[in-house]
């Protein structure tokens, strides 16, 4: 399965993307990176926000997610 935001920042050309490493069986949910850094119409404090955020998550969860707030994520049947 394959979840993105409604906002129409997700390219449906790359759908595929995150589908392939669960294809493979080398991860069961694939969470894309949005690049926050490189979003032109996010202001500073935003981005900075993003980051703090993404932080967080992967101190409590313990993972190294660029950017855990991501909406365009794919999961296995079994996640």
């Amino acid at each position: 399965m394959v979840n993105t935001d409604g906002d129409n920042q997700y390219p449906r050309e790359r759908i595929a993307d995150p589908v392939q490493p669960i294809l493979r069986r080398e991860a069961d949910i694939v969470i894309a990176d949005r690049r926050v850094g490189l979003i032109d119409h996010f202001s500073p404090s935003k981005k900075a926000l993003q980051r703090f955020g993404s932080h967080v998550v992967n101190l409590a969860a313990r993972t190294e997610l660029p950017d855990a707030a991501s909406g365009f994520r794919a999961y296995c049947a079994r996640a």
